[in-house]
């Protein structure tokens, strides 16, 4: 109708495979964070055709993030779950169930001043990005690790 494109058979769009590796159960988390390389179209900062796009695909990255963050985290697998949250909050720095994930990891293995000064800067960002402060949850576990 002239109104888009259409693409060869066998030629694989990134999208595509991201939309069916976070569609399979359960997620496959490994070929999602190789798929997600930031936002949709980035080059293209004032495209608002895609905001809606960008913004859904960025939300189901980080869902899928802490998600994967906390299988690794009840398998007691602390690295993969390190590295999942970190990517949850690379992507979204006000993300603060990837912030929590990640701070019960860091004391899981030993580092809690690492986990407060993690607090501590989610605080600031929240604070710069949003006008809001952390949730009592995250309050509180901040509290129990300073001791």
């Amino acid at each position: 109708d002239g109104t888009g494109y259409r693409l060869g058979a066998g030629v694989e769009v990134d999208v595509e495979a991201f939309t069916k590796a976070l569609a399979a159960r359960p997620p496959l988390w490994p070929a999602i964070a190789s798929l997600y390389r930031g936002d949709l179209l980035a080059d293209l900062p004032l495209a608002e055709w895609c905001f809606g796009a960008r913004d859904t695909l960025r939300n189901r990255f980080v869902d899928a993030a802490v998600s994967a963050g906390e299988t690794a985290l009840a398998q007691r697998d602390h690295g993969a779950a390190r590295s999942a949250f970190e990517r949850a909050i690379e992507t979204d720095a006000t993300c603060e169930p990837a912030v929590q994930g990640l701070m019960r990891t860091l004391v899981l293995t030993g580092d809690a001043p690492r986990a407060l000064r993690l607090f501590q800067r989610f605080t600031e960002t929240l604070e710069r990005e949003l006008g809001l402060g952390p949730s009592e949850e995250t309050l509180r576990l901040a509290k129990r690790l300073a001791g």
